[in-house]
């Protein structure tokens, strides 16, 4: 800020100066006229009304002003910052409310010397208060651009105060945002898109519609905006077990999530703090949802997630359609070649379909590189983008596209991973699973003369695949070894006691037939039965870690052999150690002999505890290796049905 910037050269220029002094005033502040026109330089004078204004002192303002009354609306500072400016950028409430009271409205559209006026600087601070005080007294600073161009309420938007900018919305005249009256209307739309403020951007796309193909001076569209911004889409955001549920059961009406943005400017105004979070907020339905949103920590957040997926997802369908009849030329120009490569990277298959649906002929976008949808998809892993373009009618031709740089589709698929994508597989070794199933995966749909055919750099698929993943290849050989190492260590353990467990068994031995004294009873039994199973479970896991551990690690490895490895010796380890409790169990009780019955629960119970802690800490891995290894896969077969939708717009 202005303001702030020249406040360090007013406070080291008062060490000589009375303030609030009761002296008349200089002759050269008397002589000071008008709004801000002076010719006088020496700012030193305003120095106690500075300083006052600062420290929050209305009582030394006001003796100050009382004896220079023209200062009210005079420039304190070098960069024109009057009081008012300085007030509304130090956020002080009561000194702006009685300053307005004492300037003419004309006062408050002084600019400062770049040309922000106070409700400018305000849009960027965020204060409501002080932006509804100064709004009230003169509505025509709602009108005045800054240097860029922009309105306030445009302002309050690229710096993201939600609740000063719903405010301006419902104050500013609409006629502002029209596209005919310049980029206000399509900086506004982007700017809000970037915000996650949704309702208000489909309210300014529903009178303006002709918004939704406008550029901001940046010459973005808001079809841009939303191609970037995969966190507005379900596809964009991961959620655990639970929260998916909760996801997928939480009600969200449409017909209320966006009712409340300001329609009609003279029936509504809001009235403060309070009412602008009412103002913004979707109503609720459902008791139990309502208390689920209180009490259940994170289903707030949830529930807040899919009214911005819901709301994204509307604007999406009011966009689109406008597409339609736009020649390839307008496409481009209106951003819609770049914002389908972007969805296509991003994997925003929301977005992606309506896009295609709209205008079809978008199936044959590329890139600055030439590379096909199909192609940017399988670079970035993008598994629903595949698999959605993987069911059009002619899959094949457009995997055939090669770009720029002499790369096919096997080369893109030979590319490692982003790191964002790496990182929704647990351990390098399933992340290298992953690579060799894309691979896989997109050497069937490819030409076979592109397995062995060479970019312009003169590398083949194959060769791009082993030169990418070498530090991956590494990193999953140490994740394998760590791990089974670490497992291997409790198998042994349990293989050593359990197998002890048999020369010493519960209650002794008979001392004339040596047979074990409660051979015959079933708690017995059971004790044998645990006691062998753990054994033999936690040999077999002691195997498969020591097979892991001696493995070769070469690529393919990685894909059947060393998870299924892993998957056997896990099992075995739950196995084991899930018996061993049970074993222990059972001795307990033969020991006790039904003396203390009241224990059997309590000891069951905690026996109970370390098996459930190694299920609930191992179980997501050993789920994700199963899925990975013997699962459907993330890659789904062709929908006859999909492609006759589809294919015909091909």
């Amino acid at each position: 800020m202005a303001a702030a910037a020249a406040t360090d050269e007013y406070l080291a220029s008062n060490n000589n100066t009375s303030y609030g002094s009761n002296e008349p005033a200089s002759a050269e502040q008397e002589n000071y006229q008008g709004f801000g026109d002076s010719s006088y330089n020496d700012y030193t004078v305003f120095a106690p009304l500075y300083k006052a204004i600062f420290n929050n002192d209305w009582e030394r303002v006001k003796a100050y002003l009382k004896h220079n009354p023209n200062a009210v609306s005079a420039r304190l500072t070098s960069t024109g910052d009057t009081a008012l400016h300085i007030a509304a950028v130090s956020g002080r409430v009561h000194l702006v409310k009685e300053l307005v009271q004492l300037m003419p409205s004309e006062a408050l559209e002084i600019t400062t010397h770049v040309g922000c006026t106070a409700l400018l600087q305000t849009a960027v601070t965020g204060s409501m208060e002080i932006a509804k005080l100064m709004v009230e007294k003169n509505s025509n600073l709602l009108r005045i651009k800054n240097p860029f161009n922009l309105i306030p309420l445009v302002v309050s938007a690229i710096n993201g105060n939600k609740v000063l900018l719903r405010y301006l919305y419902s104050v500013t005249p609409k006629e502002e945002l029209d596209p005919r009256a310049g980029i206000t209307g399509a900086a506004f739309l982007t700017s809000l898109v970037m915000a996650d403020i949704y309702d208000i951007a489909l309210d300014v796309l529903q009178r303006y519609p002709k918004l939704a193909t406008s550029r901001d001076s940046d010459g973005n569209t808001i079809i841009n905006m939303l191609s970037i911004k995969p966190s507005a889409f379900p596809s964009g955001n991961r959620h655990g077990f639970w929260q998916q549920l909760i996801y997928t059961s939480i009600p969200i009406e449409l017909d209320h999530l966006f009712r409340d943005v300001e329609r009609d400017e003279d029936t509504m105004r809001i009235r403060s703090e309070h009412d602008v979070q009412k103002f913004s907020q979707v109503r609720k339905h459902g008791l139990v949802w309502k208390a689920l949103k209180v009490l259940v920590p994170g289903v707030r957040q949830i529930y807040d997630k899919k009214v911005i997926h819901v709301q994204a997802l509307e604007i999406v369908k009011a966009i689109c359609p406008q597409l339609s009849n736009l020649t390839d030329a307008q496409l481009i120009e209106v951003g819609a070649v770049s914002s389908i490569t972007n969805t296509a990277a991003f994997g925003i298959i929301e977005y992606f379909k309506e896009l295609i649906n709209s205008s079809p002929y978008l199936m044959s976008s590329s890139n600055i590189n030439g590379s096909g949808l199909i192609q940017v998809a399988v670079m970035h892993r993008q598994e629903k983008i595949y698999n959605f373009m993987s069911q059009m009618g002619q899959k094949n031709e457009m995997a055939a596209c090669i770009d720029n740089f002499g790369n096919n589709i096997l080369h893109f698929a030979g590319v490692l991973a982003p790191a964002f994508q790496l990182d929704k597989v647990s351990g390098a070794a399933l992340q290298m699973q992953r690579e060799i199933q894309w691979f896989q995966e997109v050497e069937q749909m490819a030409q076979p003369k592109y397995r062995e055919l060479p970019n312009a750099a003169g590398k083949k698929p194959r060769d791009i695949f082993r030169e990418e993943h070498k530090a991956l290849v590494k990193e999953g050989e140490a994740w394998m070894k760590e791990t089974s190492q670490a497992c291997m260590v409790v198998s042994t353990l349990i293989a050593t006691v359990m197998f002890a467990a048999v020369f010493t068994v519960p209650g002794g031995n008979n001392g004339d037939t040596g047979a074990p004294i409660f051979l015959k009873t079933r708690t017995f039994y059971v004790f044998m039965i645990c006691d062998a199973i753990s054994l033999f479970a936690s040999c077999t896991s002691i195997l498969m870690f020591f097979a892991i551990l001696t493995a070769r690690y070469g690529e393919k490895d990685f894909l059947k052999s060393l998870p299924q490895k892993l998957i056997l010796g896990l099992a075995s380890l739950f196995i084991s150690i899930a018996t061993m409790m049970g074993a222990f169990g059972a001795t307990l009780i033969i020991v006790l002999n039904g003396t203390i019955t009241w224990a059997y629960i309590p000891v069951t119970f905690l026996a109970s505890v370390p098996v459930l802690l190694f299920g609930m800490l191992q179980f997501p891995l050993f789920v994700d290796i199963m899925r990975s290894t013997y699962g459907n896969g993330i890659f789904h077969k062709q929908n006859s049905k999909k492609k006759e939708k589809y294919g015909k717009h091909i």
